[in-house]
């Protein structure tokens, strides 16, 4: 079985897990990780790109659903 999950660095990884395991807001996700909420968003829009999304709310269903299939 091909696996298409997107290769994401360590914080990019951590950004995912923050989004599809709370659903925060972004302020509160980037003081729960440390980081300033412009550097967030740089890593979402990433993540974004990489999964071929366009909104958190698509990137937390499409990567729950490639969890599912694992």
């Amino acid at each position: 079985m091909l696996d298409n999950t997107p290769r994401l660095t360590l914080i990019e990884s951590m950004v995912v897990s923050e989004i599809v395991t709370t659903g925060d807001c972004r302020k509160t996700i980037a003081k729960r990780l440390k980081l300033s909420e412009r550097a967030l968003t740089f890593h979402i829009s990433n993540v974004l790109r990489k999964y071929n999304v366009d909104s958190q709310l698509q990137l937390a269903a499409k990567h729950n659903k490639m969890e599912q299939n694992k």
